[in-house]
């Protein structure tokens, strides 16, 4: 295969030289094989150049359609039973109180990531108090267990839940929200370096 392809590459090779020599001007200066490749290579800067624009224009599109980050729900410390914090509206199951944890203990991860970087008790307190407040029956749950592992690429979790403890908690209940929470909370925290 290689063989062909260099014996046609030195047959177009000279057939391109003889085409180049019989079409020059009659000055000497510029011949038709010059005249394509020179518009080839105008054409190739043009597509090069409306394809950087292209680009450039959807950069700044996708930066000004970002959603902003979700703001974390502050917690009413009004209340406080058997230490569950309670806030205003307890409904069965609340979306806003998957990331009740106080902004005080959140510090930006840099990197090019917008997932905030938290330690790994704060993690783990941050879960629990959201299983808890996602399902009514889960309120008997005692923790997670959170260990730090090392993701495949950057975009993915650099944490996992190792272990759950249930206490009194229905374990269906308690597993289902926990499923939830963790898909949120992966997509929203990176344990700290």
């Amino acid at each position: 295969m290689i063989v062909w392809i260099l014996i046609i590459s030195s047959w177009v090779s000279l057939l391109l030289l003889i085409l180049h020599d019989t079409t020059k001007d009659e000055a000497g200066v510029e011949s038709a094989v010059s005249r394509g490749a020179r518009n080839f290579i105008v054409a190739l800067k043009g597509l090069i150049k409306s394809g950087y624009a292209i680009f450039d224009r959807a950069r700044k599109m996708a930066r000004i359609l970002k959603p902003a980050p979700n703001p974390i729900a502050q917690v009413d410390q009004k209340s406080l039973v058997n230490g569950v914090t309670r806030t205003e509206s307890d409904l069965p199951i609340r979306q806003d109180a998957l990331l009740a944890t106080p902004i005080s203990l959140l510090k930006k991860w840099s990197g090019g990531d917008n997932r905030v970087a938290i330690t790994v008790p704060e993690l783990e307190h941050t879960i629990t108090d959201a299983v808890r407040k996602t399902a009514p029956s889960c309120e008997p749950l005692i923790g997670v267990v959170v260990q730090k592992m090392h993701p495949k690429s950057r975009y993915e979790p650099n944490w996992t839940v190792r272990g759950i403890k249930f206490g009194k908690a229905d374990r269906n209940a308690a597993n289902g929200a926990l499923t939830g929470v963790l898909e949120r909370m992966q997509k929203e925290f990176r344990v700290a370096e």
